[in-house]
């Protein structure tokens, strides 16, 4: 963060800025933000591929700066100066995007809850797998002769049919 900087960067700013989107490509997800109403952050990672994490680091940055600009200035207060308005629509962004963090903080945890009893289930069924293998092999060594040497060959039951006589 920037010494003497008044209002925190908006995170499409901080996006742009960090190389993650463009400048195009933010006009593009502020357009389709003010038709859903939807948080920019998740338009682009809808639209632009942007990882959560990225994401999460940028508004953890943007926090950052609220929390270093709410200790300069009195943002949070009802009184507070017309020119103050630009940080207060900044604190409400900031505010925003800490839901949004919590948001993807929840989903991250319900992640990592699948991936745990995925794991689970897997772990269960390589412990059966096993189970047959050891199982397998003990059956296999007991068609198998002590000495090691393949088992005998069996005769065939069928007679084979007498060659028809040579004709001269």
């Amino acid at each position: 963060m920037e010494l003497g900087r008044t209002a925190p960067r908006r995170i499409g700013a901080i996006l742009v800025e960090r190389g993650q989107i463009t400048a195009d490509e933010l006009a593009l997800a502020l357009k389709a933000q003010e038709t859903t109403g939807r948080p920019l952050g998740e338009v682009c990672v809808e639209r632009f591929g942007l990882d959560r994490l990225s994401l999460a680091d940028a508004l953890a940055e943007q926090w950052d700066e609220m929390q270093h600009a709410a200790a300069r200035t009195d943002v949070w207060a009802p009184e507070a100066a017309p020119e103050q308005a630009d940080t207060r629509d900044a604190a409400t962004e900031v505010l925003s995007a800490e839901h949004e963090l919590r948001v993807l903080l929840e989903e991250a945890q319900a992640a990592r809850d699948e991936l745990t009893v995925k794991t689970d289930e897997l772990a269960t069924r390589l412990a059966a797998l096993e189970t047959l293998v050891v199982g397998v092999t003990a059956a296999l060594s007991e068609l198998q002769p002590a000495n090691g040497s393949p088992p005998p060959k069996r005769s065939r039951s069928r007679a084979r049919p007498a060659a028809a006589p040579a004709t001269p």
